[in-house]
Order: C-alpha cells, then structure tokens, then sequence
C-alpha cells in the first residue's frame, strides 16, 4: 500500500534500523574528557578507568506527545532527546502521537530523522490483539485521522492497519510498541500471547523489518517469563522493567560504594531474567530502566505523592543500573521510563496522578539522563 508520507514514498526502499544507525555521525563526549562516543545500534565505549570495553545497544526514552495538539512541542523534545545535537539518544517510543494528521505526521518523521531518532510508534490499544476481528470495523474510531486518510475503501479494521504500518514505516520508524505490562496479567500472559503473535505477524507482513515490543514488569530471573513470549513469537522484542530506586533513599548516600552496589545487587534479577531468556530462545531482550522518583507516581508512593518527598536517581545511579544490566546480559534495547517524568509532560498534557517536573528539578533531572548516555564509566 502507498504512503501519503514524503518520508515512505513509492521507491524509497524501507531501510532497517542498523543502516539507520550506523549513519548516525559520531559525537564528541564533553563530560571529563571521556572518549568519544560512537552512534550506531551497538556503540562501543572505553572505560575511562579500566581496560574493559562497554558495548552499548540503542538507547531511548519513553515519550508523550501529542502530535496533533503540540507538533511544534514534540519536534522540540525530539531535538533534545536525539544524537544530533541534544542528549544522545537514538530511539523514542512515542505514546501519545498517532492523533496528528497526515501531514504533522510527516512533519515529526522528518524531524526524528534529523534529529537522528527512530520512532517506537504506540499500537497498544488491545483491541488489536485481544479478541481482534481483521473484517471488523471496532479500530476505526480510534485512529480518526488514519480513517479519514485511508478514504472510502479503508472500511475493516485490517485495512487501516496495513494502511497505519504502511504510512509510518521507513527510516524514521523502529518499531511498534504492542502491549505495555499494564494490559498483560504478569503471572499469566498465556492466553494472551496467541493474539500477541498474530498481530506481530500482521505488523511484519505490512512492513518486514520493523520490531514489536512489548514490555514486562514481572522480573523472573530464570528468564522464563520472557522466554515464553519469543517461543510464542508474541514480539519480535520482549524489554524487561526495573525500577529498583526506592522513595527513602537520601540523596547523600545515593553515589557511596555501598549504596551503588545495593543498586546493582537489585538489577541483577533483571539482568538475569534477559540472560536466561536469551540462552532458552536465541532471543535479546532489552532493558527498561528508571528514569523517575517513586514519589513521581501518586500509585506506586501515595504517601509522598503530595510532598514529592523522595529522590530520582543519580547519575550514577542510572549508569550502575545502565552497566549492570550490559555486562550480565547485553540487552540489545535500553528504554528509560520516562522523559514526562525527567523534562516535564507537553504544554497541557500533564497527569494529575503523575508529578510535573518544572524549572530547576526538570534542568537536574535532564542532565542525569544525559550523564548515563554520555559517560562510559564503570
């Protein structure tokens, strides 16, 4: 099916993520004098203090931005986030954007690729999965700008999807985010894993390249729960949550030896979990770490919700979590949850349950997620 979209036009070949990246120019550390830092899906880092070699896969954050209330926002986040010129990272998984029209839509594509971002595109809704009718109509609510576009014949739910995956894949696109962990009983994914696979089947039959994800919260370090996904072909990528910061961790014993080792002792489940899923399957999994204060979230800390009395982590703290994880498991994805939390949500759209970093917390907040990009440090 033809794209409307300049980006994906007829005869431009989709490229896959790993050419994409390794077009990405190489960028100069600043921080300290740290060895530059090659861009690609996997970048390799030297140590600044010891002679071992940190391979780093892709990295991003979570985002949400609605495209069609804020394009000009979203663009901005876009520059600040991606390797051309802002923090660094090179993939975005975009929550809150398939609202825009067709040609915001290809105004935002054109400026990931600028700002040398691919785009993880949210197709959560489980109405894709869950029950799915291919010859129903159910999903065309949902994606009014899509329908419109698609015109009169795009009248099935199948229809607009090939007609949605069609319109966004390409270079600017890594992938589709399918399932977040909140939709999915973590105990029991089973019965939903069947309808997890046909749709990856009907993504992929659209646009053959492009990942879906699909994240979990539950940390099984025999790596089983994951293992059960890819023998499923539920997801092409399986990214495993952790968020081990606590609220009561004061900020002067956040960096000391002793407290950066209890950190990396609670991501370890996690780093297992990916490494013993990979040795069952043949499959890497990727990583999703914590980029946000307990006290952020009114349901995870309400007792401090309101006084937003607790810590988000350290530099330092995100670079044990970063560096646990690589050296047990080599995850081939690292997503930080979540940019809202770290630079503040867009121009009216905040959560009243969620906490809205502003001014000097945002600025301090941002410059440590910057820090775990850009420094190599073990």
């Amino acid at each position: 099916m033809e794209s409307n979209l300049a980006v994906t036009q007829a005869g431009q070949p989709e490229q896959d993520r790993d050419s994409f990246f390794d077009r990405i120019k190489d960028r100069a550390s600043f921080i300290l004098g740290i060895a530059a830092v090659t861009s690609g899906l996997a970048l390799a880092i030297n140590s600044s203090s010891a002679d071992a070699k940190i391979n780093l896969p892709a990295q991003g954050v979570y985002d949400s931005c609605n495209i069609a209330k804020t394009l000009n926002i979203c663009k901005q986040r876009l520059g600040r986030i991606g390797v051309n010129g802002g923090a660094g990272f090179n993939v975005a998984l975009e929550e809150d954007g398939l609202d825009g029209d067709m040609s915001q839509l290809n105004n935002y594509m054109n400026a990931s690729i600028n700002d040398g971002v691919k785009i993880i595109w949210s197709l959560q809704n489980d109405g894709w999965w869950q029950n799915y009718n291919p010859n129903g109509n159910n999903m065309l609510g949902y994606y009014p700008s899509f329908t419109e576009a698609c015109g009169a014949g795009c009248n099935t739910n199948e229809k607009l999807l090939g007609f949605i995956v069609d319109t966004l894949k390409g270079k600017a696109t890594y992938g589709f985010y399918i399932a977040d962990d909140s939709q999915i009983p973590q105990n029991n994914p089973t019965p939903y894993l069947s309808g997890l696979s046909n749709f990856t089947k009907d993504i992929r039959q659209y646009a053959p390249n492009a990942q879906t994800v699909v994240s979990v919260y539950k940390v099984d370090s025999s790596g089983n729960t994951i293992a059960q996904y890819y023998k499923a072909k539920a997801a092409t990528e399986v990214v495993q949550e952790s968020y081990p910061e606590d609220s009561d961790n004061p900020p002067s014993v956040d960096n000391t030896p002793t407290a950066l080792n209890r950190l990396a002792n609670q991501v370890k489940p996690a780093a297992e979990a990916v490494k013993n899923a990979e040795a069952q399957t043949g499959e890497k999994a990727g990583f999703v770490g914590q980029a946000w204060a307990k006290c952020d979230s009114e349901y995870d800390d309400p007792t401090q919700f309101k006084t937003h009395d607790c810590t988000f982590p350290t530099g330092d703290q995100l670079v044990t979590m970063r560096n646990t994880m690589i050296n047990i498991a080599h995850p081939n994805l690292i997503l930080y949850y979540n940019y809202d939390q770290v630079a503040g949500y867009p121009k009216g759209q905040s959560l009243s349950y969620w906490y809205n970093p502003t001014g000097a917390t945002a600025a301090m907040r941002f410059s440590r997620l910057k820090y775990v990009v850009t420094t190599p440090d073990q």
